[in-house]
């Protein structure tokens, strides 16, 4: 730990991003975490998204969570924009903003994404792609609209509102068109 913070002192100022140095900083943040240390958690946050570029969305992404479970929502707010202001990251820092949005915690159904998605892919499993669309995530409204533009029977994929209406297919058919 003093070698990361003479590191720090001695050499930082010369680079401007360190993809490895935010890897490094990300370490020491998990251990900040298990000490339950929130001064260090924030430091550390601090310097991953220092050196985290456009590729690092997933280490901008994870401090958005650290923030969030620290309670302050801003910064964490600010952390899933700058993702989606990149264009990196579109499904998990959408859901994630959405969340903090609503009052929930940014990471609530990531990993219920993350399983339908893998489901999806594996296997084309057409369910898991209505239960995410159904769900909100863009890329699966998305591939869904593709569907239907690609000629699969609407009316059989098409998931239902609350109501029970099926989806308009003008609004299907247009988000096939944007993805």
């Amino acid at each position: 730990m003093a070698d990361f913070k003479k590191f720090e002192e001695v050499w930082r100022p010369i680079y401007l991003q360190d993809p490895v140095y935010a890897e490094t900083a990300k370490f020491l943040l998990e251990d900040a975490i298990t000490r339950t240390d929130q001064a260090a958690q924030k430091e550390y946050a601090e310097i991953i998204l220092k050196h985290s570029g456009k590729d690092g969305w997933l280490n901008i992404a994870y401090v958005g969570v650290v923030y969030d479970e620290l309670g302050d929502t801003a910064l964490a707010e600010d952390c899933f924009q700058r993702n989606l202001d990149n264009g990196r990251g579109i499904n998990v820092n959408l859901s994630a903003l959405s969340n903090l949005r609503q009052g929930r915690k940014a990471a609530e159904g990531i990993a219920e994404f993350a399983e339908l998605m893998e489901q999806y892919e594996a296997s084309n499993d057409l369910q898991a792609l209505i239960r995410m669309a159904e769900k909100g995530f863009p890329d699966a409204q998305g591939k869904l609209g593709r569907a239907y533009i690609n000629g699969l029977d609407a009316p059989k994929i098409l998931p239902k509102l609350s109501n029970g209406a099926l989806w308009p297919l003008n609004k299907v058919t247009q988000l096939g068109k944007l993805f």
